[in-house]
């Protein structure tokens, strides 16, 4: 008897459904509801005109960890406000400024 082999579009299926899976996940999650949204607004705004892919994914990602960071921070009760996502997302664009980087 022959096995039946599955089709790229059935791998292609199995793959997107256990991406699909952890990602309804992690909607509840900090992830989704907190640090998701703080590195997404990073990377869809960039700090200048010629910042470069790579650096914008870096300081997204940056912004995304420092925000879960901050929100374990305040469940501690060490701070209250948001004051490392602010500094850290402010700070993302600070350096990116062109006048700054000839400096």
């Amino acid at each position: 008897a022959c096995a039946v082999k599955p089709t790229l579009f059935q791998d292609l299926q199995a793959a997107i459904e256990g991406v699909a899976e952890i990602l309804f996940e992690a909607l509840g999650s900090t992830v989704a509801g907190f640090a998701l949204p703080a590195a997404f607004f990073r990377w869809a705004i960039p700090g200048s005109a010629d910042e470069r892919l790579l650096v914008t994914a870096a300081l997204a990602l940056c912004t995304g960890a420092v925000a879960l960071l901050d929100h374990h921070v305040r469940a501690e009760g060490t701070l209250v406000n948001f004051e490392l996502l602010l500094s850290c997302h402010a700070a993302s664009y600070v350096i990116v400024q062109p006048a700054f980087a000839r400096r």
